[in-house]
């Protein structure tokens, strides 16, 4: 009986054993097999380098950027959008025609010293000279009985059309402990002739401190409107309207001088009184020539003080007969 039992578990065992063997080929796989494990890796790893492509495109924008600021600005076509009439609108025309530099501006400034200033040597003048009298210049102290007391020839310039500043120290001597004089500037053009000269009175000190007052008459004190500069005149008679501002109470002489210093016409009218304002002129010079000849327009004021010339003016013409 046991001998049975024993076969009988034995043969139990080996079917027991067949029949696993059997089922291991048949099982299905577990759910989470059906991914494709193994190839999803794949791609995951290109796209990395996929991906970074555009880095190197990203540093170069910085590069790319001046390039493309200009094909932003407006081209032709799009100005008529921009108001850019509007700022011309708003300046008047007539501004944009001032001169720099001031036209009734004498065409010698005296800054320093001013009038009736008290100075003790040297003298520290300071001055300047207007384009149009540019030339040879000279500045001569005279004495209260009219000795010439100390001369300094230079050359003004008037280049780029702007004033030249002159700055001069003129040592003088005086016997008196203070004298009147009389500060006299003048310049001359090529030919040789008076262009303008300005003067001031100065108190001479033989000694002691300076004491320098306020310039005055930084404006021309002659505005003529008639001749026209570089004016054109025929008939033998100029015309001569404006205003003149006078320094003393002595006659005003108008005359008409050639380039060799010959006189062609002359007048000599009493203006205004010396109380600093302008006064209407109002005249006419008659002259003589025989052909086309450049001339000078001169006014001038003698000094009422020291003997010699206070003020002149003058401006060029061409006269024909």
């Amino acid at each position: 009986m046991g001998r049975i039992t024993f076969i009988f578990f034995l043969i139990i065992l080996a079917a027991a054993m067949s029949g696993c063997g059997t089922t291991s080929t048949e099982v299905p796989p577990p759910p989470w097999m059906d991914e494709p494990i193994p190839t999803s890796p794949a791609p995951a790893t290109e796209s990395i380098p996929t991906a970074a492509v555009p880095l190197p495109t990203d540093t170069e924008a910085p590069t790319a950027s001046p390039t493309s600021t200009p094909e932003q600005i407006p081209s032709p076509a799009d100005t008529p959008v921009v108001p850019t009439a509007e700022p011309i609108s708003i300046d008047p025309p007539d501004e944009t025609a001032i001169p720099t530099v001031d036209p009734f501006a004498a065409a010698i400034q005296i800054f320093a010293p001013g009038p009736m200033s008290k100075v003790s040597s040297p003298i520290d003048l300071r001055m300047y000279i207007a384009p149009r009298a540019a030339g040879l210049t000279f500045v001569e102290l005279y004495g209260e009985d009219g000795r010439l007391m100390a001369r300094n020839v230079l050359r003004s310039y008037g280049d780029g059309g702007q004033f030249d500043k002159v700055l001069v120290e003129l040592p003088f001597e005086t016997n008196a402990a203070a004298e009147v004089g009389r500060l006299q500037i003048s310049t001359q053009d090529e030919y040789g002739m008076l262009q303008a000269v300005k003067s001031v009175h100065i108190m001479l000190l033989s000694v002691g401190d300076s004491i320098i007052t306020n310039p005055e008459y930084l404006r021309e004190s002659v505005a003529l409107v008639e001749p026209p500069l570089l004016h054109y005149i025929t008939g033998g008679e100029v015309i001569v309207q404006g205003t003149m501002q006078v320094f003393n109470e002595l006659p005003v002489i108008f005359e008409l001088v050639n380039r060799q210093g010959q006189v062609l016409g002359s007048r000599m009218v009493s203006v205004g009184p010396a109380d600093g304002e302008y006064y209407p002129i109002n005249i006419n010079i008659a002259y003589q020539v025989t052909q086309y000849t450049p001339a000078r327009l001169v006014v001038r004021q003698s000094d009422s003080r020291i003997p010699g010339p206070y003020y002149l003016y003058s401006q060029q013409l061409f006269l024909s007969p």
